[in-house]
């Protein structure tokens, strides 16, 4: 498979590319390579691509790359890596929430780098064509992977965020709002009463 995935990835389609760069970023059938993992998953995002913007931003706040993009070797949780294809957002095998929140709430995470992964999912409600709602949907994930004083009221943040990526079409999206609406008792219309947050103005302190 990593044959036709890297041939894939060589004709510059985003499909090739998101898979490649998963093959190299866990080293399954090829060496590991986090650096050209990264390279691959920019290249789709600057073709418009969501999952691009999304995969991007995990290497960032899963602990694969530091804020300079360096490597950092094995990621924070090998369990708590997402494994952000097109085949896992239409609802197969989702990955394990409950692994990658403790691990991206560890500390070793650091702000730059979570900053990082948010200009890179912001840049993607921005600028894409094709899931915009999974970039929604990281934005839940770096809510909820902050630990917060004021728990709950991140966690409403977080449904909100997922709120949008479901209004997007984002399956993954649905899969995190229900979670946290389960685990959190949060009520339906606490989440409908938070006013959807217009990203498309929020101002972006760093650069690609």
């Amino acid at each position: 498979a990593a044959k036709w995935y890297e041939a894939s990835a060589m004709q510059m389609e985003c499909e090739g590319m998101i898979n490649y760069g998963l093959l190299l970023r866990d080293g399954v059938g090829v060496e590991r390579d986090v650096s050209a993992a990264e390279l691959f998953f920019r290249h789709a995002a600057r073709l418009g691509d969501g999952l691009g913007h999304l995969n991007v931003a995990m290497l960032f706040l899963e602990g694969h790359i530091d804020a300079s993009g360096a490597s950092l070797g094995a990621p924070l949780s090998v369990a708590s890596s997402i494994n952000s294809t097109r085949g896992h957002e239409h609802g197969i095998d989702h990955d394990d929430d409950a692994s990658f929140l403790a691990s991206a709430s560890s500390g070793v995470v650091s702000e730059v780098a979570r900053r990082r992964a948010r200009w890179w999912l912001l840049r993607g409600i921005r600028e894409v064509d094709i899931d915009v709602g999974l970039c929604y949907f990281g934005l839940g994930r770096l809510i909820e992977s902050v630990d917060d004083a004021d728990y709950e009221t991140e966690c409403k943040r977080a449904a909100s965020e997922y709120r949008r990526g479901v209004e997007f079409g984002s399956k993954r999206s649905l899969h995190a709002l229900c979670r946290v609406l389960v685990e959190h008792a949060i009520e339906v219309l606490d989440v409908l009463g938070i006013a959807a947050v217009d990203h498309a103005h929020d101002d972006v302190d760093d650069t690609d």
